[in-house]
């Protein structure tokens, strides 16, 4: 769950960027089908960047930053030791619980928003008057459904609802809008940001973006109807009566759900030139500095050569004891064969809990988590160096300490086939059961 959240959030941080750069550059050109591309384009980009992993030999205080938030918020691997301990039943609601509570209520919640109005639309198609599409309509497989009272027209895939009112009235302007968010398939467009909301329903660029995009579903719609040759003074008109209706379906496209006068604008303001597509350019190197925001660092071991050091020639015997003296004071972070506990990971698993105590006050209190430590796995396999690299309580930390300096020896790690000092990591989850 903890690494899903990592994503999630990573996924949130793309789309808050994106949806900036969208709102900046490009909201407010007229290039409304290329817009609306755009910015499906982003909301799926934000979802598959985070999937990219990328690696540095020369971090960033940012990455070491968001490494360090990672590990933080990832929750215990099984591979990983655990220590089990009987909860006291005064154990409190911990905050990684809450936040999955959160999360999976928020879901929940915008799924069950989905589904109330699918089902009220599904009551609808089952109230309404079902009736063929009038003459100049030749759409296929499109579907008319007539309702009593003062409704907003709207559809879905491919059904149109319009009050009966309206369809003996004022249906040429109506049906021409409705009829062109079905041919530009607006409803698929809902149903991807439906989803894309269910996953990030807490970050506010999504519920943004959600907006602009009906927005833009709007202006392509409304330019259909004046490219049929509608009188714009008599359709704008037609909009400002009908933005009293009521508005019955969230999920789908409504004649009357964006903003009237910035449709209206929109209308009179004349089409941007296609240089200004260009400005989606500035996505790529902004998708670069996210991904390399993201890039993981790679602690690899100091290579140190005597030329390096001094300029002179020195005997061979003396550049050996050199070397051995640097190896000596400079530990292998990586190497060919790491270093290993006696029996493998399942003995050091099994010896860390037959060893471990927990704490009664960090028991009492209901404290529980992970304690890193570090040591170095020395040639001849003993261990040395142990510290905490990123501690929980006082108690725990000092009982982590203790059980791996109990530790036998290890088998040293090598490299080029000579054992070399290592240094070693080994999280100790404190976990009450």
């Amino acid at each position: 769950m903890g690494a899903f959240f990592v994503y999630i959030l990573k996924s949130a941080i793309c789309l808050t960027v994106f949806y900036l750069f969208y709102r900046l550059l490009l909201n407010r050109e007229t290039c409304w089908r290329f817009n609306r591309f755009l910015l499906l384009s982003l909301l799926a980009f934000s979802f598959v960047l985070p999937l990219i992993q990328i690696h540095t030999t020369n971090p960033a205080q940012v990455n070491t930053a968001l490494v360090y938030a990672e590990d933080w918020l990832i929750d215990e691997v099984e591979e990983q030791p655990v220590v089990d301990a009987v909860a006291p039943t005064t154990q409190s609601f911990t905050w990684r619980q809450a936040v999955v509570v959160i999360y999976i209520i928020g879901v929940l919640g915008v799924l069950t928003l989905n589904l109330v109005s699918l089902w009220q639309m599904r009551g609808l198609l089952r109230r309404g008057k079902r009736t063929p599409m009038p003459n100049g309509f030749p759409q296929k497989d499109v579907q008319l459904v007539l309702l009593p009272g003062n409704v907003s027209p709207f559809s879905w895939m491919h059904y149109i609802f319009i009050s009966e009112n309206d369809f003996n009235h004022q249906p040429r302007e109506i049906m021409i809008h409705e009829c062109a968010h079905l041919a530009h398939r607006h409803s698929w467009d809902l149903l991807f940001c439906e989803l894309c909301l269910c996953l990030q329903w807490f970050n506010p660029a999504a519920w943004l973006a959600k907006q602009d995009l009906m927005t833009l579903h709007e202006y392509e719609a409304d330019d259909a109807v004046l490219t049929a040759g509608v009188n714009a003074q008599q359709y704008q008109m037609m909009l400002i009566r009908k933005a009293v209706g009521t508005r019955l379906v969230t999920i789908a496209n409504s004649l009357n759900q964006s903003n009237l006068q910035r449709r209206i604008v929109m209308m009179l303001k004349p089409k941007s030139g296609k240089w200004i597509m260009l400005k989606s350019l500035f996505i790529l190197p902004l998708a670069a500095l996210t991904l390399a925001a993201f890039a993981r660092p790679i602690v690899r071991q100091a290579t140190v050569t005597l030329k390096d050091v001094v300029s002179v020639e020195l005997p061979p015997t003396l550049v050996s004891s050199y070397l051995e003296a640097i190896e000596d004071t400079i530990p292998y972070q990586v190497v060919e064969e790491m270093p290993a506990f006696p029996g493998g990971i399942k003995a050091m698993l099994d010896f860390i809990s037959d060893n471990v105590q927990y704490p009664k006050e960090a028991m009492e209190a209901g404290i529980k988590g992970r304690v890193t430590v570090m040591f170095i796995v020395n040639k001849d396999g003993t261990l040395s160096n142990t510290t905490v690299l990123r501690g929980l309580e006082p108690s725990l930390d000092a009982e982590a300490l203790r059980v791996v300096n109990s530790m036998p020896r290890w088998a040293p790690g090598k490299q080029n086939g000579k054992a070399v000092r290592t240094r070693y990591v080994v999280p100790v989850n404190f976990r009450l059961q």
